[in-house]
């Protein structure tokens, strides 16, 4: 794949290892956030997976698809990012601290948030 192999050299040359296995350990999620950007490949993204490489002090944005292709090899990083998307997308309802993705309207407890004029 065209994307994979312009991940693996861009990862490389941004990385202290010599070979694209090694280099993804060096590297953790710093933040994932939503927002139109450009992955590391060149692809056009909405979420951004921002990565950081703890000998290079390199940053680099990649893509979820990227980021997927990215983990394999990292358990570490995997569970860091399904606990950031699911923070980022659910929080504790205000009113009764139940997980929402709504935290300012709860179905539960039927918690709304009025706006004061």
């Amino acid at each position: 794949d065209k994307m994979c192999t312009k991940l693996s050299s861009e990862i490389l040359a941004l990385s202290h290892a010599d070979t694209f296995d090694e280099a993804v350990t060096e590297w953790s999620l710093v933040e994932c956030v939503e927002g139109d950007s450009f992955c590391l490949c060149g692809t056009a993204i909405q979420t951004e997976y921002v990565i950081f490489n703890r000998y290079t002090e390199m940053v680099a944005v990649v893509g979820s698809v990227c980021i997927n292709n990215f983990m394999y090899g990292n358990t570490e990083l995997v569970a860091d990012v399904e606990r950031r998307i699911y923070e980022s997308v659910r929080r504790p309802c205000e009113r009764c601290a139940v997980w929402t993705k709504h935290p300012q309207f709860c179905k539960r407890c039927e918690h709304a948030l009025e706006k004061i004029a």
